[in-house]
């Protein structure tokens, strides 16, 4: 027994008289392992697809894709209608229509057959492969955008000294005026050019209670060839991030919202790229402390490099920036489109089981 249900339990016992306390001693230690087991219920439930690892042929099953997995050049492919994985062999990364993919751990051979890690099959492929799942019990009315830096934080600053915290700023104005064409209302961490934490970015989202959350940034590398977008989920428990930070189990408040946090990335990735052209470098997993501790479905998307000398040029331009705010509006209201259609599915089986009864 924990400390806590010991700890409940002395404190009933010491409020019933001493003749009765007997045949309640069950009883508070029976409500106490209820309460200690009420917490952790969502945590099992969440765990039970990740039970162990799935080869591709029982995904391909699962998902409907018809006929044979095909071989070649290493690469791994299924196909359906509609949808076309390709894997690459004793690699992390596959794509889904076209579209970069990190898994937490390469897709390796077992005996006859390719496997994924219980994780990527749980929190990557199962929401990419049914979003309704995903999307059914999240909520899609209070959109979060969060320009990074800010204040004494300059972030990144390219050859030509313009910071990212103004870049970012202007591209969040962009896209929030953008939703609000749509009918769908953002609300921003900073309005301005002040110092913000990352504590108090989170807190504010909290606040708020934000339904999605979405953090820009501009990215910046030694190497002034790098290039292109890549859009940041939380990782999975127990996982490495595609950086190569070391597995860590513990359960942040966002790994509750991983799978949801997936399709988000996705859907704002595809726009980014589909409307600036720009390099696809993938949706990838990290532990920034904004996806760690942000208590809904939440990305953070970098929408390109300072230090390369054209993408800092484009940047500087109205026109790419607004493409790029275009790219990731679309891309929210893809996910909120596709979260109000779940819950419509979701209520018709609800009320087609009580029309049943």
């Amino acid at each position: 027994m924990c400390r806590k249900q010991q700890h409940f339990g002395v404190v009933l016992m010491s409020a019933i008289p001493r003749g009765t306390q007997g045949w309640l001693t069950c009883v508070c230690l029976l409500i106490a392992a209820c309460v200690t087991s009420c917490v952790a219920v969502d945590h099992q439930v969440s765990q039970r697809v990740a039970t162990r690892p799935r080869d591709l042929r029982g995904l391909a099953k699962l998902y409907g894709f018809a006929g044979p997995i095909a071989r070649r050049d290493g690469l791994v492919t299924l196909k359906g209608r509609y949808t076309t994985v390709l894997f690459e062999t004793d690699s992390r990364r596959f794509y889904l229509n076209g579209t970069l993919f990190w898994m937490h751990r390469p897709l390796t051979k077992s005996g006859n057959k390719w496997v994924l890690l219980p994780q990527d099959m749980r929190d990557v492929i199962e929401p990419l492969m049914r979003p309704d799942k995903a999307l059914a019990r999240q909520g899609y009315k209070v959109v979060v955008l969060d320009p990074g830096h800010g204040g004494d934080d300059a972030g990144a600053i390219g050859n030509r000294g313009v910071p990212e915290k103004r870049l970012v700023l202007d591209i969040a104005r962009r896209v929030r005026a953008k939703l609000g064409s749509l009918g769908v209302r953002a609300r921003m961490t900073r309005e301005r050019d002040r110092s913000l934490s990352l504590n108090q970015r989170v807190d504010l989202a909290k606040s708020w209670k934000a339904d999605l959350y979405v953090s820009i940034h501009l990215n910046h590398a030694a190497v002034r060839s790098a290039r292109g977008v890549e859009t940041f989920v939380l990782t999975s428990p127990g996982c490495a991030s595609t950086l190569g930070t070391a597995p860590s189990g513990r359960i942040f408040a966002g790994n509750w919202h991983c799978p949801a946090s997936t399709l988000l990335a996705r859907y704002v990735h595809e726009e980014l790229v589909a409307h600036t052209d720009a390099y696809d470098r993938g949706v990838k997993r990290a532990r920034f402390r904004v996806l760690r501790n942000t208590d809904c479905p939440a990305v953070l998307v970098e929408c390109g490099f300072l230090s390369n000398t054209e993408e800092e040029r484009n940047f500087l331009g109205f026109r790419y920036k607004n493409r790029v705010a275009e790219g990731i509006a679309e891309g929210i209201l893809t996910y909120v489109r596709k979260t109000q259609d779940a819950h419509a599915a979701l209520d018709r089986r609800s009320s087609g089981r009580h029309s049943g009864r």
